[in-house]
């Protein structure tokens, strides 16, 4: 969330909506799946309309841009989030996994409304 504190909510969402892409490439490098051509133009389409809308707050500060790379990296942090589970899904490790997962979440909730 605190990229909301450095730029618009416009500009954070529509960055954070490239998640889906920062999997596609994860897909694509690690587990070396296919990809059509329809979905890579689509992952072409998704960061270029992620560049314009990121491109109107470079003129604005340097925080609205800090802001942006803040929510890139929210994105990029969710894809390696559901490549690991993905790949402790495959391995079927059910709910130790999932234990985990819900337990470093309720940990990183309660520091973050401490702060």
């Amino acid at each position: 969330m605190e990229s909301l504190k450095l730029t618009s909510v416009a500009s954070s969402t529509v960055i954070l909506t490239l998640q889906p892409a920062f999997t596609m490439l994860g897909t694509l490098l690690f587990y070396h799946s296919k990809t059509s051509r329809g979905q890579l133009v689509s992952l072409l389409i998704a960061v270029f309309g992620s560049i314009i809308i990121a491109w109107g707050d470079i003129g604005i500060s340097a925080r609205a841009v800090l802001g942006d790379f803040c929510s890139l990296l929210g994105a990029a942090a969710y894809a390696v989030h559901l490549l690991f589970g993905q790949s402790f899904n495959e391995e079927d490790v059910g709910s130790p996994i999932q234990f985990y997962f819900f337990f470093v979440s309720l940990v990183s909730v309660c520091l973050s409304t401490m702060s």
